[in-house]
């Protein structure tokens, strides 16, 4: 049975859609999402642990982490906090070494 062609261009239009969110997003965030994901995925498989005992631990649905590990889904700021206290780790803010930070000038009154 072959699809109407109806459901051949609702799945081209969402394809479209996808790739056009996919550019909007700023590539800064997108690295950053990328690189956390890939670090906290090598932590899970360094316990052990498979993507459904994390989406057990964390109380996630099914296949959550396999979405995010694939890049299906870009996980929020909470949700990268919550997988790492599951995978026992902890975000850590370092400073940059020779990086002075600029107080903003107040406005007069």
């Amino acid at each position: 049975m072959q699809p109407s062609k109806f459901c051949e261009k609702k799945v081209m239009i969402t394809a479209k859609r996808l790739k056009e969110t996919k550019r909007k997003q700023p590539a800064l965030r997108r690295d950053f999402l990328r690189f956390m994901v890939m670090q906290l995925a090598f932590r899970r498989r360094q316990l052990g642990l498979s993507g459904a005992d994390l989406d057990a631990i964390t109380g996630w649905t099914d296949s959550q982490t396999a979405k995010y590990e694939r890049g299906i889904r870009g996980p929020s700021a909470f949700n990268l906090f919550c997988w790492a206290e599951a995978l026992g780790c902890q975000w850590v803010l370092v400073p940059k070494a020779g990086i002075k930070v600029k107080k903003p000038k107040r406005r007069a009154k």
